[in-house]
């Protein structure tokens, strides 16, 4: 069920140009191309240098950065956010500039079976 029919079931009547807005809008949002930041397993940086990193890049608290930080070193990666790819090359070149490897994968690509 999409938002227009949403919007009818609750009562609401909308104009044409709302419902072709509205479509307009749905379509930017399923051709936008998602994005995951990986952060990759790192031998070079410290654990605690990581985690006040992905505090600071990425405004982790402090547990969610020790939990990445650490999936990250005994899996060797983990998902650190997600977004479109504007807001994600952002967070790749400070990661970057601070040393860190990281990775981008298209949110289509993810393994959704968990294996």
């Amino acid at each position: 069920m999409n938002l227009i029919d949403i919007l009818k079931d609750a009562g609401i009547n909308s104009s044409v140009t709302f419902e072709d807005d509205i479509k307009e809008e749905e379509n930017q949002f399923e051709n936008q191309n998602m994005v995951v930041l990986i952060l990759l397993n790192d031998d070079k940086n410290s654990l605690t240098y990581i985690v006040q990193s992905l505090m600071d890049i990425v405004n982790l608290n402090l547990r969610q950065a020790q939990v990445v930080a650490l999936l990250a070193h005994y899996k060797g990666k983990t998902i650190v956010t997600y977004g479109n790819n504007n807001k994600i090359n952002i967070l790749v070149e400070k990661f970057e500039d601070a040393g860190i490897k990281v990775d981008i994968v298209n949110i289509s690509d993810i393994d959704q079976t968990g294996g």
